[in-house]
């Protein structure tokens, strides 16, 4: 059996993928990452927001790479994060040109969205204002990490140390597919060049000098990154205060939500309560009671 949080993200593994993913109905989102992948933790708000957005529609998905080796394998993942919409049991290639999240690090959530959505439904849908409304606060959580690292001692510390480097790598790199361009070297010698200058900065990132830099810099980026995911989520539930006891009988919305049309009741799931889908800071938006455990 596959692990559902409470937000509805489904936690799959090499076990249950062809029960939770390939044999499923709707279409499904799998989003492949790794306990010590930042940009796949700091995505976690974004997929619960998604879950709970298309409940009904699609399947949100999240994969532990680590742990699904033969999956990654079969499915090409070598980078993380790495997201494929999969439909009718088979993965969605997307057309060539368009943008693709295949170890990108962490996208904006506009971008995701709109790739998501059109991904997903076939047509990217205009945001809300209350998507709008967080989507502003997503970039603010982001602008506040990327400031708080940047502006620390710790991280111009590292980069001194790195610098020369990181930069005596990038200079390699270019040389050997300038020369490959140039038809000055064949392919096997520009790949041995990639490979010394792949191994020059490893050694070098494991000196004790830079070790020691780059040890306060992995802390503070550590504690940015989980305070960026906290804001992240205080979003997410602003975007969903909670449930709104507003559904009538017949799946319409009751006299019990202040929300008007967008109560969020379904008619195919009529009555019960039904997340309610509110701008965010509109406290006054439905008779919220707490989300169940």
């Amino acid at each position: 059996m596959s692990d559902t949080t409470k937000t509805g993200v489904v936690h799959a593994s090499e076990a249950n993928f062809d029960q939770t993913v390939l044999q499923s109905k709707l279409p499904v989102l799998v989003k492949f990452g790794a306990n010590w992948c930042g940009p796949c933790r700091m995505m976690e708000p974004y997929l619960e927001l998604f879950a709970r957005q298309f409940a009904g529609r699609a399947v949100i998905v999240e994969v532990d790479k680590d742990n699904a080796k033969e999956l990654a394998k079969t499915y090409g993942v070598t980078a993380i994060p790495h997201i494929i919409i999969f439909k009718d049991g088979a993965p969605v290639a997307a057309p060539e040109g368009e943008d693709k999240f295949d170890g990108v690090g962490l996208p904006g959530y506009g971008l995701l969205r709109s790739w998501v959505s059109e991904q997903l439904f076939g047509a990217a849908e205009e945001p809300s204002a209350a998507e709008t409304s967080f989507e502003a606060a997503a970039n603010a959580a982001s602008e506040k990490m990327d400031a708080t690292i940047k502006n620390s001692a710790e991280n111009q510390a590292f980069s001194e140390t790195w610098q020369p480097h990181g930069q005596a790598y990038r200079e390699a790199v270019e040389s050997a597919a300038k020369d490959l361009a140039a038809s000055s070297i064949n392919q096997i010698d520009h790949d041995r060049r990639i490979s010394a200058a792949r191994h020059a900065v490893d050694e070098a990132f494991n000196t004790e000098a830079v070790q020691r830099a780059y040890g306060p810099y992995k802390q503070v980026t550590a504690t940015a990154e989980t305070a960026y995911k906290a804001d992240l989520t205080a979003a997410v539930d602003e975007f969903f205060p909670a449930k709104t006891e507003c559904c009538g009988s017949n799946g319409s919305c009751g006299s019990n939500c202040s929300c008007g049309s967008n109560c969020g009741c379904n008619s195919d799931k009529s009555g019960g309560s039904r997340p309610s889908v509110c701008a965010i800071g509109d406290k006054s938006c439905g008779a919220s009671v707490a989300l169940p455990d």
